[in-house]
Order: structure tokens, then sequence, then C-alpha cells
């Protein structure tokens, strides 16, 4: 967020998944202080997609993929 002291509201987000792999979590980390945890999402055929909360300064999503 380049605005400081403004917080950015959610924003929806998509990735591009590899061919034949699955998702088994997305998780949001941040230094905002807010606690990290577990989002809900959605696959559409190679794409995972979810929402990140608001933040103030970043966040971080972690896609972890099924083996």
């Amino acid at each position: 967020n380049y605005k400081l002291g403004e917080p950015a509201g959610p924003s929806g987000v998509t990735v591009a998944v590899p061919t034949g792999r699955k998702v088994n979590s997305v998780e949001a980390l941040s230094p905002d202080g807010k606690p990290a945890g577990a989002l809900k999402f959605t696959m559409e055929r190679e794409r995972v997609r979810f929402t990140l909360p608001g933040l103030d300064v970043y966040s971080i999503a972690v896609v972890k993929l099924a083996r």
C-alpha cells in the first residue's frame, strides 16, 4: 500500500497453478499486526482465486500445492 495511514480494502487475486496440480490451502501473512490465517479459495481450471483482506502495508499469500 503506497498510502501509509490509509488501509487498502480487500483485493481479489487470481494465481496460475501448474498443470495437473491442485491447491491444498491458501494463507495470508502480513506484518500489519493482524492475525494470519487460512483463506477461502476456489479453483477454476488451472487458476486459484481468493480474496486478500484489507491491509495497511503489505500482505503475502502462500499457496500450498498438493503433492
